[in-house]
C-alpha cells in the first residue's frame, strides 16, 4: 500500500511485480495501479505461470511475465526489452 502511494512521485518507468505478497497480492497493487491511470511497465514474477492473467479479469494487467526460478539474465532481459533499452550484463 505504501508503495502505491508513492507511485505518483517516483514515477518509475517499470514495476517488477511478484504475485504472492504479504497484506497484497500482485494483482491487486497491478489492478490499482492501472485503475489509477499509471501506464508504465508490469513485470511479473512467479512461480506458477498458469497465474498468467488475474483472477476475474480478461484483461492483462501486465506487459510480461518471468516464471520463477529464473536466473539473473532472464531477469534482466525483461526491462530491456519491455523499456528498449540496450544493457550489458554478464
Amino acid at each position: 500500500a505504501d508503495c502505491l502511494a508513492r507511485i505518483a512521485d517516483a514515477r518509475p518507468d517499470l514495476i517488477l511485480l511478484d504475485i504472492s505478497m504479504p497484506g497484497m497480492d500482485g494483482w491487486t497493487v497491478a489492478r490499482r495501479l492501472r485503475e489509477s491511470g499509471w501506464g508504465g511497465r508490469i513485470v511479473i514474477l512467479s512461480a506458477n505461470v498458469g497465474e498468467s492473467r488475474p483472477p476475474d479479469t480478461e484483461v492483462a494487467l501486465h506487459d510480461d511475465i518471468v516464471a520463477k526460478p529464473f536466473d539473473l539474465a532472464r531477469l534482466l532481459d525483461r526491462p530491456e526489452a519491455r523499456l528498449d533499452l540496450v544493457g550489458r550484463h554478464a
